[in-house]
């Protein structure tokens, strides 16, 4: 189903708000692409269901709500409401099983990640490579397992985003041994613009300057050379979800083979829908590399290699600091280990849900200072108004009794991170801490919430335990005061009022409003597409920025995203996803130009002999990861018939229910 929408904005909240119009599918959206791209779409459509077995197209039909007539649903009517069902379904499947692995009942942990940082993978090593055939059996068997029958009619609109096959890589980086790489191997700090947006996120009083990050480098590989493409390929950054164990991170999470994901858990009678959702930060990545470009995301501040630092949540330095090494780093070692036949652009698309969504518009704007062209950032369920949404709505639906129990480990992050935690925030060391002085109490770790966020415990279940059950109530008195003011007085803007009082909580609000982005936003250079429902219960609808005052800012129609911020996210992560596919436009996001190589492109030219030893951490003297051989495979170990089945009701028929299964990692 596709609609128009029209975007308005309230003059009290500033809030958009979204009218809907059914369309024919005679005219389709523009946002979608372009009238004869339309046109083949629908033909191809059609021609490929006339291909089809009558019993796919039995199975199809029967699927209660999952192809809509698109002329006669007004709103995402029948088809949400299935996977919203389903996604409400398996959250408390999830948590259920998180319950009974935290009592010890021997539930299997799906996802494979280190106890502590002796496991760590090493930086730079090959985690293992992923055929087309891997990837497109990945996708069949999700397809089978939430409509069976359907794998044969979803086969050819899958397939045909899978492009190249894919290298996955650990990488790190500092910021410190990227300034030194760059500054004099490559010369690039000299370019107009560059330092001094290099030094803004990266520079030496810039806190973490000198700690390693750690990240996951997905590299879409040529099947017919074994190679990246050669010339100047995209990226795709994508952000990581709300989590509090230190190395349930992408770097760590992702498997060596799918295949031996998806053959375990039928072993053991795991449902499929259960082990994507512990890979839901993947699903992107994945998306992007398989279409293209190289995709890049980070395990974050606090995370992974930099596990002894603090966790920057919902600041926006922590964010852009931890990726702009790895997007440096990134460069280098795609220059070097293919002898300059491969150039990583300085053309870039993000995505992310949630804070990953506040993370995303963050990096987003730190890659533009230096030059970066970002194509466009899709940006859903993002906690943007820092300093005012955030605290005010959150308290309301606490107080109101609506706010989900499972969630009760976000006002913890929130209160870890503006509580001294940051040696650069205004309200570090003044006594003005979000968190009150009894639930920073050092002698008693269930009263100390810095010490869970440092410990890594597991946000749903330990830190829920931990928890009040009013969660307000770890918060400083003087901060809900303020907050509390500002509700009953119908004030949107809190930290711009008489309330706000000199050695009081004048330093806190300083800290909020340093890190809201809600003037970012409206003064965005690039494109940034926002996907949020208006139900949405933990990141409120009000923290949309006003989207008429940019035009480069706009709001995501197809479909439109409703329910709670859960069920959402399948509609966002959905959204954010058609770029790669050809419902979109891929050649924006993931085309790959010619350049002129620097090397002779010959295979192997610049690759060591192989070797079966991990490779070593990168040192500010190598710059890169030491290059791996090509031969090397990385392994270790309209009418009504053409309005019921457009390519876009397909699309979200066959792909929805996959990411109904996303439930928590993304909170």
């Amino acid at each position: 189903f596709f609609f128009d929408t029209t975007t308005t904005t309230d003059e009290k909240d500033s809030s958009p708000h979204q009218t809907h119009t059914p369309q024919g599918t005679n005219n389709l959206p523009m946002t979608l692409a372009a009238a004869p791209r339309r046109t083949v779409a629908s033909i191809a459509g059609a021609a490929l269901l006339l291909l089809l077995p009558s019993g796919a197209l039995s199975a199809a039909a029967a699927v209660d709500g999952l192809i809509v007539d698109a002329e006669k649903s007004a709103s995402p009517s029948s088809w949400a409401a299935a996977v919203s069902r389903t996604a409400s379904a398996l959250a408390e499947s999830r948590m259920r099983g998180r319950r009974e692995e935290e009592e010890g009942k021997g539930r299997r942990r799906i996802t494979d990640f280190p106890e502590d940082a002796s496991e760590l993978r090493a930086c730079g090593e090959i985690i293992g490579l992923h055929s087309k055939n891997e990837i497109k059996s990945v996708a069949d068997a999700v397809v089978e397992g939430a409509l069976p029958g359907m794998a044969a009619m979803a086969s050819p609109i899958i397939g045909e985003s899978i492009k190249f096959s894919i290298r996955s890589r650990k990488i790190c980086a500092s910021c410190k041994e990227m300034m030194e790489l760059f500054g004099t191997e490559m010369n690039l700090m000299d370019t107009a613009g560059v330092t001094d947006g290099f030094l803004s996120y990266c520079g030496p009083d810039v806190v973490g300057h000198e700690s390693v990050f750690s990240g996951l480098l997905l590299e879409p590989i040529d099947d017919d050379t074994g190679l990246p493409p050669v010339g100047k390929v995209k990226a795709s950054v994508w952000t990581k979800g709300s989590n509090t164990e230190k190395f349930k991170i992408p770097s760590e999470v992702w498997p060596t083979s799918f295949a031996d994901v998806l053959a375990s858990a039928s072993a053991d009678g795991t449902n499929i829908m259960e082990v994507l959702a512990d890979y839901i930060d993947l699903v992107g990545p994945i998306m992007g590399a398989t279409s293209g470009t190289y995709a890049l995301i980070a395990d974050g501040k606090g995370y992974g290699e930099d596990y002894e630092g603090k966790v920057g949540y919902l600041i926006k330095r922590s964010y852009q600091t931890s990726l702009v090494p790895l997007w440096l780093h990134a460069k280098d070692y795609v220059r070097s280990s293919t002898n300059g036949c491969t150039v990583l652009d300085d053309v870039a698309s993000l995505g992310g849900y949630s804070i990953g969504a506040y993370a995303a518009v963050a990096e987003a704007a730190a890659l533009h200072a230096f030059g970066v062209e970002i194509v466009r950032v899709s940006a859903g369920g993002g906690p943007f108004r820092v300093s005012s949404a955030v605290p005010l709505e959150n308290m309301k639906t606490i107080e109101d009794g609506n706010w989900p129990a499972f969630a009760n480990f976000l006002p913890a992050l929130v209160g870890y991170a503006y509580s001294s935690t940051d040696p650069h925030l205004p309200n570090t060391g003044t006594g003005q801490n979000l968190l009150s002085d009894e639930w920073m109490d050092g002698d008693v770790f269930e009263k100390n919430v810095v010490a869970w966020i440092d410990d890594g415990l597991e946000g749903i279940v330990e830190i829920g335990a931990l928890m009040p059950s009013n969660p307000l109530d770890i918060y400083d008195r003087n901060a809900t005061a303020l907050f509390r003011n500002a509700i009953v007085n119908d004030v949107p803007y809190p930290c711009l009022t008489d309330d706000v009082e000199e050695g009081v909580n004048d330093k806190l609000c300083e800290a909020f409003l340093e890190n809201d982005l809600t003037e970012a936003l409206e003064a965005s250079p690039f494109p940034i597409q926002f996907c949020h429902s208006p139900d949405d219960e933990i990141v409120s609808i009000k923290n949309l920025p006003n989207v008429s005052a940019n035009p480069n800012l706009s709001v995501a129609t197809f479909p439109a995203p409703t329910g709670t911020h859960l069920e959402a996210m399948l509609v966002c992560v959905l959204a954010s996803l058609l770029p790669f596919t050809s419902l979109g436009d891929p050649t924006e996001v993931a085309g790959i130009d010619p350049h002129d190589a620097e090397g002779a492109c010959m295979p192997g030219a610049n690759d060591p002999p192989p070797t079966s030893a991990p490779a070593p951490a990168p040192t500010a003297s190598s710059g890169a990861d030491p290059p791996t051989s090509p031969e090397d495979d990385g392994s270790r170990g309209g009418d009504t018939f053409s309005s019921a089945v457009s390519v876009g009701g397909f699309f979200g028929a066959v792909f929805g229910p996959l990411f109904a299964v996303l439930p928590l990692l993304f909170w």
